[in-house]
């Protein structure tokens, strides 16, 4: 699959983040809940989140009640 990922040029773990937050069926998802579904346990999110960002590929928006 790495060879396929490639050719987008997506890294394994930014196509399981982008995985997570398609299962997650439109429900917005903070970056802990992310984390703890992910299959690779020791990627840092939060990098990954903002390499997505850079691409356009996933959006953020700030949480009204915790600011998160």
């Amino acid at each position: 699959m790495s060879k396929q990922l490639k050719n987008y040029g997506i890294s394994e773990p930014q196509y399981n983040v982008l995985r997570v937050l398609k299962g997650s069926q439109g429900k917005p998802l903070n970056l802990q809940d992310i984390s703890c579904k992910m299959v690779q346990k020791n990627s840092n999110v939060t990098r990954i989140i903002d390499k997505l960002l850079e691409r356009k590929l996933v959006k953020r928006e700030e949480c009204s009640t915790n600011r998160r």
